[in-house]
């Protein structure tokens, strides 16, 4: 998870839901692993979407005046 982080990834998805089977093979996990780290990792990997969310929403309000200025300069 720290990696995700670090790299400011999203962890990896398929139709807007975790994508478990991806993320147990990148870990190597086994079944019974991967059962446990579903339920432990969960709330984890949601809350570092919501926080890339939050950064892409207040990098893209920070920008928006600059990009507006920049595009109507001739």
């Amino acid at each position: 998870m720290l990696g995700f982080v670090t790299r400011r990834a999203r962890p990896p998805q398929n139709a807007g839901k975790l994508d478990w089977k991806e993320i147990a093979v990148a870990c190597d996990l086994n079944s019974e692993s991967l059962r446990v780290a579903k339920r432990v990792a969960q709330h984890g990997f949601e809350a570092i979407i919501r926080w890339l969310e939050e950064t892409e929403i207040a990098c893209a309000n920070a920008r928006g005046p600059i990009a507006a200025k920049s595009a109507a300069a001739p």
